[in-house]
């Protein structure tokens, strides 16, 4: 792929001047986007995406968990929806996907996680490693699969809005801020059903969400309590291979990310997706979404910064389809000119 897009560059390079963007962004999917099979054609057809799975599911051995069986062995999609099984499922192949992706000649600069798709983000930027971010995953996953019951929607509004509207329903809480339209609220099942009647009564739109527990609340800071011992034992440090964009606090972050409490915090804090979004695309215009759904690159778009985003898997696409759909993605938004006006520009390697 990155010789295709070298090849298509040069007629172009030379018609167009820019200045061009500084980096190329690299996204990792939350919980929710994991499916059965997802990744089964670039398991059959790319040896670094296979090898690297592979590595993953001996290491996840150790959890008790059967890694190949939940992806490809026939497990159940309510099996594979179970928290504990989910998170580690999603960080293990959105790290291949990352990998398959550099093996393509790709080079990223900047990157961000939703949620879950934070630890993916961490080994990539050098904070931890991938037998730390699957132990973690892994350990996560059961501590907030043991949380109290709850449920969470999507709710179609600004945070003022639904910010105001919460005061009248105190267990309920802003789970995610993913679009300055698109935010997650989280709580108990009956608070959230009386706040989605509200909700209805007033003409917001919502969707309410499959999730057996209210995420990024205050009911999951027992959770976060019991992960704490575990994360305390992994040795993080500083981004130092990219730089690291925070879904916790919105920024670019540096020793933040290589203390234990910024992990057990992360648990009951809201996500800032599109706060995140925002700090990305001052350093360019295009991001990859490495993980198993396009749900990211959607609420890109709905952010309107200027950033453009292409999703790696799609249930329903084949990779090669999604190789040749990104090429003539840059082609017709005439971004190949853009992208490799710039000399400091470094995401097609030599």
């Amino acid at each position: 792929m990155a010789s295709q897009l070298r090849s298509a560059s040069a007629s172009q390079a030379s018609a167009h001047a820019s200045s061009g963007p500084d980096s190329l962004a690299l996204l990792f999917t939350g919980q929710g986007s994991q499916y059965p099979g997802m990744g089964l054609e670039l398991f059959n057809a790319y040896p670094v995406f296979r090898q690297t799975l592979e590595e993953c599911a001996a290491l996840l051995q150790a959890d008790g968990l059967d890694l190949l069986h939940l992806l490809y062995g026939g497990a159940s999609a309510g099996e594979l929806e179970r928290t504990e099984h989910a998170q580690p499922a999603i960080v293990a192949v959105s790290h291949a996907l990352w990998r398959l992706w550099e093996s393509f000649g790709l080079r990223f600069d900047r990157t961000a996680g939703h949620s879950i798709g934070e630890y993916p983000a961490a080994v990539a930027a050098g904070v931890m490693n991938l037998a730390d971010m699957l132990r973690l995953a892994a350990a996560r996953g059961r501590c907030m699969g043991q949380a109290p019951s709850g449920g969470m929607a999507a709710v179609f509004a600004s945070e003022a809005e639904v910010a105001a509207l919460l005061t009248d329903h105190p267990r309920m809480t802003i789970a995610a801020v993913n679009a300055p339209g698109s935010l997650t609220v989280s709580g108990p099942h009956a608070e959230l059903a009386a706040f989605l009647s509200d909700l209805g009564a007033r003409g917001i739109g919502f969707k309410e969400l499959r999730v057996a527990h209210a995420f990024h609340s205050p009911d999951m800071r027992g959770a976060a309590e019991s992960f704490a011992p575990v994360v305390q034992g992994v040795q993080l440090a500083a981004p130092s291979a990219m730089t690291l964009v925070s879904t916790v606090s919105g920024q670019a972050v540096a020793g933040q990310v290589a203390r234990p409490e910024y992990w057990t915090g992360q648990i009951t804090a809201p996500v800032r997706f599109a706060d995140a979004v925002a700090t990305l695309a001052r350093g360019g215009t295009l991001a990859v979404e490495g993980g198993p759904s396009a749900s990211l690159s959607g609420l890109v778009d709905q952010c309107a910064t200027g950033l453009r985003s292409i999703a790696s898997l799609a249930s329903a696409l084949s990779f090669a389809l999604i190789d040749r759909l990104m090429l003539r993605f840059l082609r017709s938004t005439s971004m190949i000119s853009a992208l490799t006006a710039s000399p400091s520009f470094r995401w097609l390697r030599a």
